[in-house]
Order: structure tokens, then sequence, then C-alpha cells
């Protein structure tokens, strides 16, 4: 299956934290705010019901230190897990998919524990969940990679735009037409 990464960008704002989030370790703090995210994107009703419904059934977990561990995902499809540190190559989050024992189809992102806004976060959240839910219906891409990766980015960039476009208006800018002919 392919594998799909989102890197750092410098651009990404940077924001002040709330404080339920002040003090902790970057794993914890990333550890807390994808799980708070995950919940608000499952409660917007401009989400896409498909990820709603599937982060409903997502499990959580943060990497042990120097450990092959294993997660009990019990009959869920999805796994989230938090990093111990970031990325040698500055990648932000990475999704692929896997197919359990049993034969299922098992779809899981990993976030690397980078200070970015909860802005920037739910929108890499979002996008990983994308790819996420793609795996589950379209486990197999018979084109080529690079036709396959540009689809799936594509698809993940088309979904994740109306939640920025959401975050715009609630800073308060404005959508107006204006016929430039």
């Amino acid at each position: 299956f392919p594998s799909h990464d989102i890197s750092v960008s410098s651009d990404l704002p940077q924001t002040s934290e709330p404080l339920a989030y002040e003090g902790l370790n970057p794993q914890d703090r990333v550890f807390i705010q994808v799980q708070d995210l995950v919940e608000k994107i499952r409660q917007n009703p401009n989400s896409d019901p498909k990820i709603r419904e599937y982060f409903g059934d997502c499990k959580f977990y943060k990497q042990d230190t120097g450990s092959e561990a294993e997660y009990d995902l019990g009959d869920s499809s999805c796994l989230i897990l938090v990093a111990n540190d970031v990325s040698t190559d500055s990648t932000i989050a990475i999704t692929n998919s896997t197919v359990s024992e049993n034969g299922r189809v098992i779809s899981y992102a990993i976030f690397y524990p980078y200070d970015l806004s909860l802005e920037s976060l739910e929108r890499v959240v979002y996008h990983e969940a994308v790819h996420m839910v793609d795996f589950i219906e379209n486990p197999v891409c018979n084109d080529t990679a690079l036709a396959c990766r540009v689809r799936d980015e594509f698809l993940a960039h088309s979904k994740t735009m109306p939640l920025f476009q959401d975050f715009l208006v609630e800073q308060g800018f404005t959508v107006e037409y204006r016929d430039w002919e």
C-alpha cells in the first residue's frame, strides 16, 4: 500500500495553545490535541460523513520508546499513533494501511510531535483522515505509483479545503464574487 506524508512548512501558523496543553511534553501534548481534534471533526456537521463515522472507531496510542509494540485494535480498523520524537525528515504525519491476520484492512496515521498551531494540526488530521478512509474504501490502486500518489493527494487536499475555508470565514475573511469582465 502507498503511504502518504506531510512535511513541515515554515509558513504554518504558530499560535498560543490553550492552558490544557501547557506543561506537557511534546508527545503527550500532540496525543491529547489529536484526540481533541478528532472529536471536533466528528462533531462538525461540515466534515465528510464518512470521516465522522470512521473516526468514531479509532484507537489512540503513544509510541513506546525502543520497543516493537503491538496495539490492541479490537474490531477497529483505525489506529492513530503519536510518535516519541519528531521525524528525521521533517514529516508531520504519515498514513498507511495494512491487512490484519484475519484479512481486515486497517488504516493508520502516525503523527509526529511538532509544535503546530491547533488550526494547522486540525487540517493535518483531516487530511490524513481522508487518506485513511480512502485506504479502507480503495485499498488497491492499479495506476503507477506517481499517478496513485497524485490522485490520493488531490483527493485529500480537495476534501480538506472546505475546512480551511471555514477557518478563514471564522477569522473574518469574506467571500465576495466580482465580475471582472
